[in-house]
């Protein structure tokens, strides 16, 4: 089981095109910046960063994620919302400043995957998963 540590939840105006969800600048959306963590061992596995288009949001599952720590997955089970994943982009960048909550060196890398989120044929989320490299290699 995880553990889920939120951040940052914003509500606002995007402030540039966001291609691959179809959003013009302006559009309302929330930016959701999270931690997922061990239950035992309280390790941070996983940070993801989520962008999701207000508008094309069912009126429950928006008002989840803007009150609750809730896991959009866990949303999407409770909710029984049938969705699809596109994967628009994977790679490897620095840790930086993300070392100290996976206590990783700060020249070490992360892996990402960006993809997105689709709902009744809409583009509703992209959701960009972050994982330390080392926790790939053998020791």
């Amino acid at each position: 089981m995880r553990n889920i540590l939120a951040f940052l939840t914003k509500f606002g105006s995007i402030d540039r095109d966001i291609w691959q969800l179809q959003l013009s600048k302006g559009e309302k959306v929330i930016e959701r910046k999270i931690f997922l963590k061990g239950k035992i061992s309280s390790r941070n596995y996983i940070y993801a960063e989520s962008i999701l288009a207000l508008e094309r949001l069912e009126e429950n599952f928006r008002k989840e994620l803007l009150e609750t720590q809730t896991p959009i997955g866990k949303v999407w089970r409770q909710q029984r919302i049938e969705t699809f994943k596109e994967i628009v982009e994977t790679g490897k960048k620095p840790v930086g400043e993300l070392s100290k909550y996976f206590s990783v060196p700060p020249e070490s890398n992360l892996l990402f995957r960006s993809y997105c989120v689709l709902t009744n044929g809409k583009s509703v989320m992209m959701i960009t998963e972050h994982f330390p490299e080392s926790y790939f290699l053998e020791d």
